[in-house]
């Protein structure tokens, strides 16, 4: 087993495992922090809509890249639930962090959809509530966005209660009448303008066709702050080719709230 730069000896750097959730087994990655320092403070990072815990890679670079600051968890919702049964699979990964790790710091990332999952988790349930948010592509218009996403006479059949296939690159996947009924239940502004956490960053690509970048100025528009919108030149939804310029804009704001900015930790 290796040791971390202070002679402590360090955890396996990454733990696999499968969480019991509200509706099934939810898998989880851990990727343990470098120092013992690291390893007080933890990161939850929620994908999107139809995605995935490693993010087409970005995810994973990410948490190796955060471990000199923190510990890493991953997870995958269940694959295109609810956005209610979501935000419940995110609590009970939160729930299972906060017993298990005991993080004395608590940092989320939501990318897009986990974004508007980890703000409305944050507005109802304490235990929820981060010491630091990252909106990563996340929306502020759900219905703005799925229409954008699903288009108009799609999201209009869903709506009046049709379960709908959506076929694209991404595959074949049912899309349930009830999923576009659901997000009618949340008003992401208000959850915004009383927001319970610590400081917010958000992030955005100017070239996002699919959650376009002022939805990213109206969540800072709402936010009482402390907050910092960063506008990435070129950036699609996903950061496909700014996803190391996105990665170091998240890692120097983090070290940032550590006061660690000085370190080799933020290249």
């Amino acid at each position: 087993m290796q040791k971390d730069t202070m002679g402590h000896k360090a955890l396996p750097l990454d733990r696999q495992f499968y969480l019991p959730g509200p509706w099934g087994p939810l898998p989880v990655i851990i990727t343990y922090g470098a120092t013992e320092a690291a390893r007080k403070r933890v990161f939850v990072m929620a994908h999107g809509f139809r995605g995935s815990m490693d993010g087409g890679g970005r995810a994973v670079d990410m948490a190796r890249d955060l471990s000199p600051l923190c510990t890493v968890v991953r997870f995958a919702f269940s694959w295109c639930t609810l956005l209610t049964n979501q935000i419940a699979e995110f609590q009970a990964v939160v729930a299972y962090v906060r017993r298990t790790l005991a993080p004395q710091k608590l940092y989320c990332l939501g990318r897009s959809l986990g974004g508007a999952t980890a703000i409305l988790a944050a507005c109802s349930d304490p235990a929820c509530v981060p010491d630091g948010l990252i909106l990563w592509s996340a929306p502020n218009n759900l219905q703005r966005t799925f229409v954008q996403v699903l288009t108009q006479p799609v999201f209009d059949e869903l709506r009046a209660g049709r379960d709908l296939y959506l076929e694209d690159e991404k595959g074949r996947d049912l899309i349930r009448g009830t999923f576009v009924q659901d997000i009618f239940r949340y008003d992401l502004p208000a959850c915004l303008k009383r927001w319970p956490g610590g400081p917010v960053l958000l992030l955005h690509g100017l070239a996002d066709p699919v959650v376009s970048w002022d939805q990213a100025q109206a969540n800072y528009d709402c936010l009482p702050g402390p907050k910092e919108l960063v506008l990435i030149e070129g950036g699609d939804h996903s950061f496909a080719r700014k996803g190391e310029e996105a990665g170091w804009a998240a890692r120097y704001w983090l070290a940032s709230l550590l006061g660690e900015t000085d370190g080799a930790s933020v290249r």
